[in-house]
């Protein structure tokens, strides 16, 4: 019975090896099979790779869309455009708003970020001419259009160039609830954008969530950069002024100071400039500061989840980031350089016989402090009628100051300015 089986089988073998692949040898069965398993393991570590950058991406909170600029904006694109018409060639010049929104990418905070820009009325029409510019911070709660719908920023600006005050572009920066500072902490930025924006009904999760809280970089350096860029703006120190309100008070002393290559005037309406005082209230001195946790807590009241993310839990945080003490100390260092360059001038004045006359960047900051100080003032009557200021406001309510940086007496003497004296005045 042998026979008989076996006869069968090795005919069906013969025709496996004439031409079906089960024929082939074993060294290529195996050399195909190790070809499949490389290529299996290649695919699978793409696919580990997408998947670990995908995560990688979303814990982030990096929000979608490109990581450059635009590179033609609405508003920039507003400011160029002209139109012919059809009939008889005449030139159509549209009406572009002089208040407007525009955004770029910050790379110190990692997101495109908003702001809204003032033109002045005759920025259109003088396309030759560049302006100054100020910037204006909102406060806590706030956004980029505080200084437009709750204080008709416009309108007033347009009253007063119809006055005599000289003309100036504003900006107006979207600052969240960032103190206008490098945090102390990184925060939780996975954790913020799982949660809707405190005190925000419109505002997304992707405007307000930063992977890298650095703000006073983003407002000193990629702010003012793109501004400059996109705006025909006087791109000088001697033509920007820095203003704020309450946190943007704050934040608007603290970058001047901070900055003094950038900003050459500022001004503070109501804002926090000794966020550890606790008393006594009306000041009197001696002052007392706030040296715990628990006094920091008290004395920021409703402010504290903010303050504890941009300043710390303890003073080692805060008191670098005190504009009262920052100027102290930069003042005092400028005084006494100040005083040596005065001798020089004078030397020099007298010398030459010749009177040194104010220039047009110092006759624009004293009009544009002038501006400032009759807000400041109506601010102040209105501080002394309410009592419900929160305790750290209340010592250095509706306060202006002019900025008289190290960089602008050294440039006065003739001197450069250095990164070694700046410093030397704390700065």
């Amino acid at each position: 019975m042998r026979p008989n089986v076996g006869m069968p089988t090795e005919r069906l073998s013969s025709r496996r090896a004439a031409g079906h692949p089960t024929g082939m040898p074993n060294e290529s069965r195996l050399e195909m099979y190790a070809i499949a398993v490389r290529a299996a393991r290649a695919v699978g570590r793409i696919a580990v790779a997408f998947t670990c950058l995908s995560l990688t991406y979303l814990v982030s909170g990096i929000p979608a869309g490109g990581l450059t600029d635009q590179d033609d904006p609405p508003s920039a694109r507003a400011h160029s455009e002209r139109s012919s018409g059809a009939a008889g060639g005449n030139s159509i010049v549209p009406l572009v708003p002089r208040v407007a929104a525009d955004s770029f990418w910050s790379q110190a905070l990692g997101i495109r970020k908003q702001f809204v820009v003032y033109l002045p009325p005759s920025y259109e029409a003088s396309t030759q001419r560049r302006y100054p510019v100020a910037y204006y911070l909102h406060g806590m709660w706030g956004d980029e259009w505080n200084w437009v719908h709750s204080g008709a920023i416009d309108r007033t600006l347009d009253s007063l160039v119809a006055a005599g005050l000289p003309e100036m572009i504003v900006i107006m920066p979207d600052g969240d609830d960032g103190w206008y500072t490098t945090w102390n902490n990184l925060g939780n930025n996975a954790a913020c954008r799982r949660s809707k924006p405190p005190g925000r009904q419109s505002e997304t999760v992707d405007a307000y969530c930063v992977p890298w809280p650095k703000y006073d970089d983003y407002i000193a350096r990629d702010l003012v950069a793109r501004v400059d860029s996109v705006y025909r703006t006087i791109p000088s120190r001697s033509a920007r002024a820095i203003a704020g309100l309450s946190m943007g008070g704050y934040g608007a002393i603290s970058l001047a100071l901070a900055y003094p290559d950038v900003f050459s005037a500022a001004a503070s309406h109501s804002g926090v400039l000794s966020p550890l005082y606790t008393g006594p209230h009306p000041y009197a001195a001696p002052p007392r500061y706030a040296s715990t946790e628990a006094e920091l807590r008290q004395n920021a009241g409703d402010l504290w989840p903010a303050l504890v993310l941009a300043f710390g839990r303890d003073t080692t945080g805060w008191w670098p980031r005190d504009p009262g003490r920052r100027a102290a100390r930069y003042t005092s260092a400028n005084r006494r350089r100040r005083s040596s360059c005065s001798h020089q001038r004078d030397a020099s004045s007298r010398s030459s016989g010749r009177h040194i006359a104010p220039t047009a960047s110092t006759r624009w900051q004293s009009a544009f402090l002038r501006w400032v100080s009759r807000t400041v003032r109506h601010c102040s009557q209105s501080c002394s009628a309410s009592s419900s200021c929160p305790p750290a406001a209340t010592q250095s309510s509706c306060f202006a100051t002019r900025v008289e940086t190290l960089s602008s007496s050294r440039r006065q003497c003739g001197c450069s300015p250095t990164r070694a004296s700046s410093k030397a005045a704390g700065i």
